[in-house]
C-alpha cells in the first residue's frame, strides 16, 4: 500500500471518529457537553434573582437545586473523561476520544505530506492555472453583460490552496518554498498529546477516584494536589481545552472546518422556567411517591437469604391509592 493509499484509508476513519453520525462520535459528544454547560451557567446565574430566605438563604427547594447541580457536575466531568480516555480504538474495549485521536494522527503523520493531503482528497496540487481560468471566464463573462462586478467560482481551486495554507501553516514554510514533501512536525503533534494529557489528568484523577470508583484514603493519596479538588472554573476550563484541541485536529487534519460551538437552540431553552417547576395539585401525588420509596427501602432492611434476593414483578403498589 502507498503512502497516499494508508492516508486514503485513514481519513475516512478519523472523519467518523471526530464528526460521523455514531452516538459516540467525538463531535456529538462535544455538542452535547457544551450545550448542558451552556443551559446550567444560566441556570446558575438565574439564582442571583432568587427572592431571600432566612438565615442567608435563598428562598428557593435545596433539594432539586442540589440534584441539579450534582446532575450537571458528574455528568460533565464524566463526559471529559470519556474524550481524554487512552484506551485503543480497536478491540472489544475500543473507545472513541479525541485523545485517542490525536494519536493516531501523531502515529500516521509521517504519511501526511502535502503532496498525499491533496491528493487523498482528490485535489489539484497546482491549483493557480484552475482558479486564474476561474478568474477569467467570470470576468469574460461579466464583461459580456455589462456588469463591472464578478463572483469567481471556487470550485477546482478553492479546497486545494485552504489545505495548501494549512499545510504551509502546520510545516512552518512560506508559500514561496512550498514542496510535495513538506510533513507535520511529529514533535509538536507528540506535545500536542502530552499537553492535553497533562491538562487531563486533573478532571481524569478526580472523576476515576470521586465517580467512577469509591476510592478509599490509602487510594486517594495517589493523587496530586491539583487533583483533589473539582470546581467549576477547573471544569470549564478543561471543557475550553477539549474544544480548542478538537477544533485544531478538525480544521488541520480531518474535516477543514472547526467542530461547532454551544448547539444553536431551535427552540427556547428557557420556555416555562419563570413558571412554578411542579404544580401545587401534584404535592400529594409527591408524598405518595416519598412514602412508596421509604416503605421499599424499609421491607430491604431485615431480608434474610431464605428470601429471594429481587422483588417478585408488581410486588409493590403505591398502597395510597
Amino acid at each position: 500500500m502507498s503512502d497516499v493509499d494508508v492516508l486514503k484509508s485513514r481519513l475516512p476513519e478519523w472523519k467518523d471518529r471526530l464528526s460521523g453520525s455514531d452516538v459516540h462520535s467525538i463531535g456529538p459528544q462535544i455538542a452535547r457537553l457544551l450545550w448542558r454547560s451552556a443551559f446550567y451557567r444560566s441556570l446558575n446565574e438565574s439564582r442571583r434573582f432568587l427572592p431571600d430566605g432566612t438565615e442567608g438563604r435563598k428562598r428557593a427547594n435545596e433539594s432539586l437545586h442540589e440534584l441539579i447541580d450534582d446532575g450537571y457536575f458528574i455528568a460533565n466531568l464524566t463526559a471529559l473523561r470519556r474524550l481524554l480516555d487512552k484506551g485503543s480504538t480497536s478491540g472489544l474495549r475500543g473507545v472513541y476520544s479525541l485523545l485517542g485521536l490525536i494519536r493516531d494522527v501523531r502515529d500516521n503523520v509521517m504519511f501526511i505530506t502535502r503532496a498525499n493531503v491533496l491528493e487523498a482528497r482528490g485535489l489539484e496540487y497546482d491549483f493557480e492555472p484552475i482558479r486564474q481560468r476561474a478568474r477569467e471566464d467570470a470576468w469574460q463573462g461579466a464583461k459580456a453583460k455589462g456588469d463591472q462586478a464578478f463572483f469567481i467560482s471556487p470550485d477546482g481551486w478553492a479546497e486545494s490552496e485552504y489545505w495548501h495554507r494549512v499545510m504551509d501553516r502546520l510545516c512552518g514554510v512560506e508559500a514561496d518554498n512550498r514542496s510535495s514533501c513538506d510533513t507535520p512536525d511529529q514533535n509538536k503533534l507528540e506535545w500536542l498529546l502530552n499537553e492535553l494529557e497533562g491538562r487531563g489528568r486533573n478532571v481524569q484523577g478526580w472523576v476515576d477516584k470521586f465517580v467512577a470508583h469509591a476510592a478509599s484514603p490509602v487510594s486517594r493519596q495517589t493523587l496530586h494536589l491539583e487533583q483533589q479538588s473539582m470546581s467549576l472554573a477547573k471544569l470549564w476550563l478543561a471543557e475550553r481545552v477539549v474544544v480548542r484541541t478538537a477544533s485544531f485536529v478538525s480544521h488541520n487534519f480531518v474535516n477543514g472546518t472547526n467542530i461547532g460551538g454551544v448547539p444553536v437552540p431551535q427552540f427556547d431553552q428557557f420556555a416555562h422556567l419563570d413558571g412554578p417547576f411542579i404544580h401545587a395539585s401534584a404535592l400529594p401525588a409527591m408524598h405518595r411517591a416519598w412514602r412508596q420509596h421509604c416503605n421499599e427501602i424499609s421491607s430491604c432492611e431485615n431480608w434474610f437469604w431464605d428470601s429471594a434476593l429481587a422483588d417478585a414483578p408488581d410486588v409493590w403498589k403505591d398502597h395510597d391509592e
